[in-house]
């Protein structure tokens, strides 16, 4: 059982979660329309556990970026102030896994973050979104909680923020973790963890100015280099390259890259396939020498998320850059 007195807010932002049907198709809906507490008011929460919601947007997933996250860390400090437990998050799918990113990177990791929102709205038959919310809750209430950064929560499993991804499009169990595995699971009333979190002892701040501008560069056949040069002539602090394979790239567009490193563009190579394994320094391509940094655990719209608050950070030169990315993945630069 959790133990008693356990305070947890739920912070609605929108999402498929909280959507209305829009009679565009069978199964079309308009994402985002539901109030967080007619969302909440009917879930039976374990006994212990006092629940309290805020609305704080009405958005799609797809809509989520750095205005919602701003919001979201006011509101998560503003809940901290007030004695919160825990906070969970309910958001649109789309970007669940970098929210939680985001959230890791930036909060304080004294209180327990967690990250929801479910495939099939609520009104349709086998909706997810009320046992998602509940596990989170139970989740965002567990002692064991405290001190392990953000984390997602989907299908009674519970997710380390860096190690996450969605992997479905329709089914209820949309993300995986990476090689290193999902963090427990929840049973009944009580959320189980099998390891820890990960590394800690990273904290970036969001700054009071926009965050550097990064763009992600998709990796395909014939890929030309001046999707490299639009980009750095847009203005680009930083491009991740989600690469083909491990993260690579055609001669044409090593060069491109390489030049934009030179002229002060941090460089990221990534996969363009989630979670499929490691991009590791130094194996086809000469990142010592290019002046890049190699993804590692990360898949490249998480990545291009470390970037910016890196850059915003004033992380500034490739080695400093890749120091953080190991910090954050877990792993070793030069595995």
């Amino acid at each position: 059982m959790i133990e008693p007195n356990r305070n947890v807010m739920v912070l609605g932002t929108g999402g498929t979660i909280a959507g209305e049907a829009n009679g565009l198709s069978s199964g079309g809906y308009a994402s985002g329309r539901v109030a967080i507490d007619d969302l909440v008011d009917p879930i039976q929460f374990p006994d212990g556990i006092d629940v309290v919601t805020r609305q704080i947007a009405h958005l799609p997933g797809q809509d989520i970026g750095e205005a919602a996250w701003r919001t979201m860390i006011d509101a998560i400090d503003d809940a901290r102030r007030q004695g919160t437990d825990g906070v969970v998050i309910v958001q649109g799918t789309d970007t669940i896994d970098e929210t939680a990113l985001v959230l890791a990177l930036t909060c304080d990791a004294d209180m327990a973050i967690v990250v929801t929102g479910a495939v099939r709205p609520n009104y349709v038959p086998g909706a997810d979104g009320p046992a998602n919310v509940r596990a989170s809750v139970v989740t965002a209430a567990s002692p064991q909680s405290s001190n392990r950064k953000a984390m997602v929560v989907f299908d009674n499993t519970i997710f380390a923020a860096a190690s996450v991804s969605r992997t479905s499009l329709t089914s209820t169990r949309e993300f995986e973790a990476g090689p290193d595995g999902a963090l427990g699971t929840v049973s009944v009333d009580k959320a189980i963890f099998w390891r820890p979190t990960g590394p800690a002892g990273v904290r970036l701040a969001m700054g009071a100015e926009a965050l550097p501008c990064v763009e992600i560069l998709f990796g395909h056949a014939d890929a030309d280099a001046r999707l490299v040069h639009d980009a750095v002539s847009r203005g680009a602090n930083g491009i991740v390259w989600a690469g083909t394979g491990s993260g690579n790239a055609p001669r044409s567009i090593i060069q491109a890259l390489a030049e934009a490193a030179t002229n002060g563009c941090a460089i990221v190579r990534a996969s363009r396939i989630p979670r499929s394994g490691l991009v590791l320094r130094n194996i086809e391509i000469d990142d010592d020498t290019l002046g890049f940094v190699a993804s590692l655990g990360l898949d490249a719209p998480q990545a291009r998320i470390l970037l910016q608050l890196a850059l915003a950070n004033d992380h500034r030169n490739a080695r400093q850059i890749q120091a953080l990315f190991t910090q954050v993945s877990g792993l070793t630069a030069d595995a």
